[in-house]
């Protein structure tokens, strides 16, 4: 394969630049995510929120990854608008002690997502109780689900940077072995399943759940490792970034 055909498949060729120079902020409080782009080598990282209502109707889409691009769309173009729009500035609060890697308006990127589970075309929330949380693994049983994350990024140097520069969704297919409803509830009562839509972590107890993967297991953790570092390279050839 040539060169030219494989030159944007990492971030690779520019590190020094996207892990020294390029500041980065995620639109999310997630340690997970965080922690994914490090790992991709950025590593001048803010995080900041979105405040958006993620209260958009499922039934106006016409599939599961529709809803997820759009809701994450939302979430960044929220924040992008608080960082460089109109009023940029005004009503950023200080950060949780990471104020000194960069102001928060100096950003080169913004990237926002969102993960859901979609079995059978059903988006599952995170469990309402422990009736619920039962119902959920007991459905995803012996089965396979898929695990969509919509991420889209917003760059100073785009065109117009209260819009995306690029969005795209990524899906993995995750296997569950077949569970004994002694292993459920024992799982249930750890307490992981309430704050994880799908009722489980894959990076924690529940990932013994599961029996294969099928797509990138960073997707299902909550940013897609190769897709981003591939995205972000293609902005930052383009000028984008």
């Amino acid at each position: 394969m040539s060169q030219s055909a494989t030159r944007h498949a990492t971030l690779l060729g520019d590190l020094a630049w996207f892990s020294k120079s390029c500041k980065v902020i995620l639109a999310s409080k997630s340690p997970r995510r965080k922690e994914i782009l490090e790992k991709i080598g950025l590593q001048l990282v803010r995080c900041l929120p979105s405040t958006f209502d993620e209260d958009l109707d499922k039934s106006k889409y016409p599939s599961t990854e529709a809803y997820c691009l759009d809701t994450a769309t939302h979430k960044g173009n929220q924040v992008a608008e608080l960082v460089w729009g109109a009023a940029a500035g005004q009503a950023i609060a200080n950060g949780n002690g990471d104020a000194h890697l960069f102001d928060y308006r100096d950003a080169d990127v913004i990237i926002s997502s969102d993960t859901i589970i979609d079995l059978d075309g059903t988006v599952i929330e995170k469990p309402a109780d422990h009736a619920d949380a039962v119902r959920i693994l007991s459905s995803f049983s012996g089965r396979s689900h898929k695990v969509h994350t919509a991420v889209v990024i917003h760059t100073r140097k785009s065109d117009n940077p209260i819009r995306p520069a690029a969005a795209f969704v990524d899906t993995a297919e995750v296997r569950f072995a077949d569970l004994g409803r002694d292993d459920i509830e024992a799982y249930v009562a750890t307490g992981e399943p309430f704050d994880k839509a799908g009722g489980y972590g894959i990076q924690g107890i529940g990932g013994q759940f599961v029996s294969g993967i099928s797509g990138d297991y960073f997707s299902v953790m909550g940013l897609p490792m190769h897709a981003l570092a591939k995205q972000l390279a293609e902005l930052k050839h383009t000028g984008k970034l």
